[in-house]
């Protein structure tokens, strides 16, 4: 009987914790970030991931959005998006792929590829580590570049606060150029403020249209460009009220330095 007991105990507490786990999907950490339990989602067919890989091949000076799209286009969303996810954070792909990756996960507008976008800067960008190498500048810089372009309060905050010089300081991104590396603090700065051009927010718009939030330096050094951001926020914001396309409000993402 008392064999019975635990077996039937056992066997409830199993089917509560299936219960749970039903219910509410992901894995959510203690230091925020989510894991999400790929064994049950649909594989991605090997031909249509070679369709992907070869369209990132190419090596074309520049990937369209025609070219995002239609990769986009190649399978279910629900498939195709880990896949790109996957392809962004292979330290083993090369920085352009990964590029373009990133890219394209910004056209698919998916929390997942927000996640990762803002799980590869923290990584990056930790404390005390040795200096970028230049691949992994690239990446990092077309990362921050896409920040303000999801659509998401939490990375629109962080490209904002990018914004600030105070900010990299002890990150591993030099202040001056150096040899073997062709950005510096300066650059990330400016693709931070690039990429908030694109956010479409009544945040970002008033920004560039007032000036409050951009420090005065990156208002001096783009003032040549600052029209054509105003522009490109206004666009963006008339693009953004006009969607169909529900914004998301929370991604998470293990939070490497705090601000």
């Amino acid at each position: 009987m008392v064999t019975m007991r635990v077996t039937s105990t056992t066997w409830l507490a199993t089917l509560a914790f299936m219960f749970v786990a039903l219910q509410f999907g992901p894995t959510c950490l203690a230091s925020g970030e989510t894991v999400t339990d790929q064994s049950q989602a649909p594989s991605l067919p090997d031909e249509v991931k070679a369709k992907i890989d070869k369209a990132f091949e190419n090596k074309l000076p520049d990937m369209t959005e025609e070219h995002m799209r239609r990769i986009l286009e190649l399978g279910e969303r629900a498939v195709v998006v880990p896949y790109l996810v996957q392809i962004l954070r292979d330290e083993r792909a090369d920085w352009l792929t990964r590029q373009w990756a990133a890219s394209t996960l910004v056209m698919s507008k998916d929390p997942q590829g927000a996640s990762a976008t803002m799980q590869q800067i923290r990584e990056y960008l930790v404390p005390g580590r040795e200096l970028l190498t230049f691949a992994e500048s690239e990446v990092l810089y077309s990362c921050i570049s896409c920040l303000g372009r999801y659509g998401v309060d939490e990375l629109e905050n962080e490209a904002f606060k990018m914004l600030a010089s105070d900010y990299w300081k002890d990150l591993p991104v030099p202040e001056e150029r150096q040899r073997d590396m062709s950005f510096t603090v300066q650059n990330f700065r400016t693709a931070a403020l690039n990429g908030l051009s694109h956010s479409g927010s009544e945040r970002t718009v008033n920004a560039f249209e007032t000036g409050n939030g951009i420090p005065e330096d990156l208002r001096y050094l783009h003032r040549g460009e600052m029209a054509e951001y105003i522009e490109s926020c206004r666009k963006a914001r008339e693009t953004r009220l006009n969607s169909q396309t529900p914004v998301v409000e929370t991604v998470h993402a293990t939070d490497s330095k705090s601000k």
